[in-house]
């Protein structure tokens, strides 16, 4: 396999670009390629996810989730979409309603790539939210904590014992651990959570990556890049048209 090394400022103008070219100028785009550019900085895989997303999915210029809500509830039915589209629009709505003091619980449904909704909820520590968000996929329990100063703890269990429950098809979304606590789970939760730990990714984990990635750039599939390189490159050619039929030819 090769690669391409490039630094962080390249891949930013890169993906930047080829988010516009997908997505168009007027649906944010630069949302969506932040996302990207934090997944591959912390090796999520962020390039070659939304490589996988426009192959695989139809373009759809209208990537908000269905909003469902009830008394008890609010229900993000993302309709089996990646959430590199759609986190931020659900993040928007989950601080929202973390500020009413009669707070929801909060549902994500058929939804992919649940590491996306990472980068929007670190901003929510300075509004003195501490997010958790949890998922259950292919008997494996996932959490992901966001704690003062945009700490993330991400920890992965194994639960080999189950098979099928109640939190399997989709992620819940809370603003700190006491709202945690409230939340009724099947299995529960709290009595599983610690156990059989695969991987625990600490906050200084995080923050090493970056400053790794700021050092000595990013390696990308070559292929990927190129993928990323040819979308990119429509901007530019709509631009110079543009432009000709600007100047009257």
């Amino acid at each position: 396999m090769k690669f391409n090394r490039t630094s962080i400022n390249e891949l930013n103008a890169l993906v930047n670009r080829a988010c516009e070219a997908y997505l168009g100028n007027e649906n944010d785009f630069e949302e969506v390629a932040s996302i990207i550019i934090w997944l591959e900085v912390n090796d999520f895989g962020g390039i070659n996810r939304f490589i996988d997303l426009i192959s695989n999915e139809m373009r759809n210029f209208n990537n908000r989730p269905e909003l469902l809500e009830n008394k008890r509830e609010v229900i993000f039915n993302n309709n089996n979409k990646s959430l590199i589209l759609s986190s931020h629009f659900i993040t928007d709505i989950a601080l929202s309603n973390w500020h009413d003091d009669k707070r929801k619980d909060i549902k994500i449904v058929n939804a992919r790539d649940p590491e996306a909704l990472i980068p929007g909820l670190l901003k929510f520590t300075k509004y003195q939210f501490e997010p958790i968000f949890i998922w259950f996929s292919e008997k494996k329990l996932y959490k992901v904590h966001i704690r003062k100063n945009e700490d993330i703890l991400y920890t992965e269990h194994k639960i080999p014992s189950l098979s099928k429950n109640d939190f399997e098809n989709y992620i819940m979304l809370f603003s700190n651990q006491d709202d945690l606590k409230k939340y009724q789970f099947n299995p529960n939760f709290l009595e599983v959570k610690d156990k059989n730990i695969i991987q625990k990714i600490h906050p200084e984990n995080f923050s090493s990556k970056e400053n790794d990635k700021l050092i000595n750039g990013l390696y990308i599939d070559k292929e990927a890049f190129k993928t990323m390189s040819k979308l990119a490159d429509q901007i530019l050619v709509a631009s110079n048209e543009q432009s000709r039929q600007g100047a009257g030819e």
